[in-house]
């Protein structure tokens, strides 16, 4: 019979295992900021239960600091999942924090600027390779990846290498149904092992060929630069060496492409591709739970990104 202390362990050990790594590190910094903030504010006091009025004050610590609403939402969310998993009672839904939150929202109200690539901008994107790589390997490679995360809604650290990135799309998560008569693909399966949010769930991504106009097909993009690529394990997008293109690569051969199509480079940027993913498929007349199950969306989160022009008369 296992003992009581083992229970406990075993069922604090499934907490934890309740946040993907990423919440978990989200969260350690907020209570180490709000454990400094207790110790200058209120030294000798217990850290939790946190109280409205430690809470209240808080919040304001924050806001001169200079942090986003996202950022403050984020150190409370981190505080509120401590006092439910030890059974305390969670101060951080009281109306006077609620109501604080809101006040602070409509004070430092801010924009995304950032402009949605549209299929349009897209093919002038893809047009304007011929003119600034430098290799018939680099436009091939950036064909794909411009189709590809427009088309599957992907972000850059999925595509791409950076520090403490673990969601990069490996090549073997990347297979192709061909065509047994002309032994072209017909659609390709991307398997997301990780990504943002994904709480250790797999997700499936599935492209069909662009019949009509293979000139704007990502599958036969993504085909053609698979078959240049290699089978050297690793990232699905790589150099010939097999190094993983990194995020910086990208952003500059985005920039570049950006500049030649004569687009405002501080509008456009590499979230503009699921960006205009989002307000693609809503002008299209997908459904919201269609856009947040094709974007890997959680939650609403995504409307904030569908762009839909306003005609002026």
């Amino acid at each position: 019979m296992p003992s009581h202390e083992f229970l406990k362990t075993t069922a604090e050990s499934m907490l934890a295992q309740s946040l993907v790594p990423a919440t978990k590190d989200n969260y350690r910094n907020a209570i180490a900021k709000y454990h400094l903030f207790m110790n200058m504010y209120y030294p000798g006091r217990p850290i939790f239960p946190a109280t409205t009025e430690h809470l209240t004050l808080f919040i304001a610590y924050c806001s001169h600091k200079g942090l986003s609403q996202g950022s403050i939402a984020t150190y409370l969310s981190a505080i509120s999942f401590i006092h439910k998993i030890t059974n305390l009672s969670d101060p951080t839904h009281h109306f006077t924090i609620r109501k604080q939150l809101q006040g602070y929202k409509t004070q430092h109200k801010s924009l995304d600027s950032r402009l949605p690539i549209t299929p349009t901008i897209l093919l002038r994107l893809i047009t304007s390779l011929d003119h600034i790589c430098d290799s018939h390997y680099s436009k091939t490679l950036l064909k794909a990846m411009f189709f590809l995360a427009f088309n599957a809604f992907l972000r850059i650290s999925e595509i791409t290498r950076s520090t403490m990135n673990k969601h990069n799309i490996q090549l073997q998560s990347v297979t192709f149904q061909l065509d047994p008569l002309t032994d072209k693909p017909t659609h390709c399966q991307i398997d997301m092992q990780s990504f943002k949010h994904n709480n250790h769930q797999l997700s499936t991504i599935i492209l069909q060929r662009n019949n009509l106009n293979t000139i704007i097909c990502p599958v036969l993009a993504l085909w053609t630069y698979r078959q240049m690529r290699g089978t050297i394990p690793g990232a699905l997008f790589a150099f010939p060496n097999g190094t993983a293109i990194s995020r910086s690569y990208f952003n500059s051969h985005l920039q570049r492409a950006l500049l030649w199509t004569g687009l405002d480079t501080h509008r456009y940027k590499s979230h503009s591709f699921r960006i205009g993913a989002a307000t693609h498929k809503a002008l299209l007349g997908f459904s919201d739970e269609e856009i947040r199950i094709m974007g890997r969306w959680h939650s609403n989160a995504f409307q904030k990104y569908i762009r839909i022009p306003i005609l002026e008369l």
